[in-house]
């Protein structure tokens, strides 16, 4: 009984430190899409981490130093409005800091494929803060569409 209260407490917590995001049908096709491509570029660059391979993982960083789905053909204008509504909310600062975090770390691994730096921590640590940027965002958002 007391775990269910936490439970309850904990969801109730969350919820009232989230924010609520309500998107049109194409801006949600818009975020889902650039959140997919964030999410292959990431995994794909934990692959070229572990295997070592730089030049990919410079590849890799910087199409995650950028929007993907500002460019697109049938999502730009959803794309740019939904930029504006997350930078009303506060939330566009974490996909400005996964940019900053993933454009060094790519000047890291070209350092690397040049051989004028053999140390994999940076690229590593960029990983890591990604991710946390990410998580921080799923965190404080709650996301619904009419």
């Amino acid at each position: 009984m007391i775990g269910l209260f936490l439970l309850c407490l904990a969801t109730s917590w969350i919820l009232a430190n989230s924010i609520q995001l309500r998107l049109t049908e194409k801006e949600y096709i818009a975020l889902r899409r650039e959140m997919i491509e964030m999410d292959l570029a990431y995994r794909n660059l934990a692959s070229a981490i572990a295997i070592s391979f730089p030049n990919e993982s410079k590849r890799l960083l910087e199409s995650l130093s950028e929007y993907k789905i500002t460019e697109h053909v049938h999502h730009k204008k959803a794309a740019k409005t939904l930029l504006r509504k997350l930078k009303r909310n506060n939330l566009k600062k974490y996909f400005e800091n996964i940019h900053k975090i993933a454009k060094k770390a790519a000047e890291k691994a070209e350092k690397i494929a040049q051989n004028k730096l053999s140390n994999w921590q940076p690229v590593e640590n960029a990983l890591i803060k990604i991710a946390s940027q990410c998580r921080q965002c799923h965190e404080k958002t709650k996301v619904s569409w009419k």
